[in-house]
């Protein structure tokens, strides 16, 4: 074993050292511990890199876009959520803090982040050798990649209409329609940087469809992530104007979405206003809210619905000690969740089953109209506690570098492999989710990706590499 994966854990080491007598300084340890795993990880130190390509052209790699979002979201994103228990109002100390119990928990989740990110990163950089494809892509006059990518979204396009109609089709066309707007995100962004004017017009129309249809619904994740994918696309082409228009990009995902969807939601959720009408009045109050507002209740975004530590401290409360560790039962489900209903008529609703452990654990209530379902390293903790949080991460990391690997050796590299085939089909991995979504969605990806693999080689798409060497 390497032993410089054993840098990836100092910060776990010294915070768990230091949690007993100064939880502050444990939790600032364990938090600066993932911006630390990122220096050494970007810049080689624990392993060195591909070399096949600049660093900066392997964006949809795992150790790179994947990561960020993955650890960013699970293990950077609770820093709003300690400073408001600490008493602050953004850099303001307007409060007292909370209790010396409370601000240990939150240290020590904290930690518990850390080695989930740890684990992470060690998994993905364990067996991170990318070789030259088993298969290309052919590309003639007649055949470009934006065609390619076009024709891949039309597949997905007419795989989520025929699943709303198939018996028992409602497992995959979730996976269908992500799927879709990740390839329609990539059909755009390659027919604009092969100037396909013919492909330009009908994939732009697809792209901004789905930015349109994000707005509506209330989901900021799936308004961001597409404009993130398309300026990583972008990128080679045009550094410049992606840097000039980054802050204000930052600002608009930071500030204004956040307060634009918690409207939409709030009017559109519970049916009382229809979907367009509450984005209509959403635009109308940002347009007319001051500043102070604006500060309000994004400080409200950013400490409660950013992060998801606040329902992991309650997780970390209750278990072992009120609740046994749950490993059989969630392994079980996960498995059962592979079916698709109509050939296990009996088969349990996800949903239900994972809603079940977190009203057993107290998460919330039952009856309560709120879905909480547990992110993946607080499902991690709940089959095993701290072993089970470096095992199950340490695991989704080599998983998830797999995934990449494979699609790459099939689909003609990186551009296609890693960015197309792999984003969009195994979306779930960029956030996580609780295990039984996880295990099923990524077992059906592996799935439809055999299958476009197969697709394409019966139309002469992909042909063997005759440089491949196995």
């Amino acid at each position: 074993m390497n032993p410089r994966y054993l840098l990836l854990y100092l910060p776990v080491f010294f915070a768990f050292l230091i949690h007993s007598t100064n939880h502050s300084l444990a939790y600032w340890t364990a938090w600066g511990g993932s911006f630390w795993i990122y220096l050494i990880t970007f810049t080689g130190v624990v392993k060195e890199l591909p070399t096949d390509r600049p660093i900066l052209d392997q964006v949809f790699r795992p150790f790179f876009l994947v990561h960020l979002i993955f650890s960013g979201y699970m293990a950077v994103t609770s820093v709003f959520f300690y400073l408001d228990a600490m008493g602050y109002f953004y850099l303001d100390k307007v409060k007292a803090e909370e209790s010396y119990v409370y601000i240990s928990t939150i240290a020590y989740c904290q930690i518990l982040y850390c080695l989930g990110h740890a684990a992470y990163v060690h998994g993905l950089l364990l067996f991170s050798t990318y070789k030259v494809p088993k298969y290309i892509i052919k590309v003639s006059s007649q055949t470009s990649i934006s065609k390619i990518l076009f024709l891949a979204t039309l597949f997905f396009f007419v795989g989520s209409i025929t699943f709303r109609f198939l018996p028992g089709g409602s497992q995959f066309l979730s996976q269908f329609q992500l799927s879709m707007a990740v390839f329609a995100v990539f059909s755009f962004g390659y027919s604009l940087l092969e100037n396909e004017k013919k492909y330009i017009f009908i994939t732009g129309i697809l792209f901004f469809y789905g930015e349109f249809q994000a707005l509506i619904s209330g989901w900021k994740e799936f308004t961001v992530l597409p404009i993130l994918l398309l300026a990583a696309i972008l990128w080679s082409n045009y550094k410049k104007i992606i840097l000039i228009a980054s802050p204000f990009m930052l600002f608009l995902f930071l500030f204004v979405i956040p307060y634009y969807t918690g409207i939409v939601r709030g009017l559109s959720w519970g049916g009382e206003v229809e979907s367009t009408q509450a984005a209509s009045i959403a635009l109308e109050k940002i347009q007319n809210e001051n500043v102070d507002g604006l500060l309000d209740d994004n400080w409200l975004f950013l400490t409660y619905r950013l992060s998801e530590i606040k329902m992991f401290m309650v997780y970390v409360d209750k278990i072992p000690v009120e609740v046994p560790y749950m490993t059989q039962d969630i392994f079980i489900q996960s498995l059962e969740s592979i079916p698709p209903r109509i050939l296990y008529p009996d088969k349990p609703v996800p949903e239900e089953v994972i809603m079940d452990r977190v009203y057993k654990i107290g998460a919330v209530g039952r009856g309560t109209t709120v879905s909480a379902k547990p992110a993946f390293i607080a499902d991690s903790y709940i089959v095993g506690g701290e072993l089970g949080v470096f095992f199950c991460l340490f695991l989704l990391g080599i998983l998830v570098t797999f995934l990449s690997k494979k699609a790459e050796s099939l689909f003609g590299g990186y551009a296609i492999g890693s960015g197309c085939i792999f984003l969009g089909l195994f979306y779930i991995l960029i956030r996580g989710n609780a295990f039984e979504y996880v295990v099923s969605s990524v077992f059906w990806s592996v799935f439809t990706m055999y299958l476009l693999f197969h697709i394409a080689r019966r139309f002469d798409l992909l042909v063997k590499n005759p440089n491949y060497e196995s």
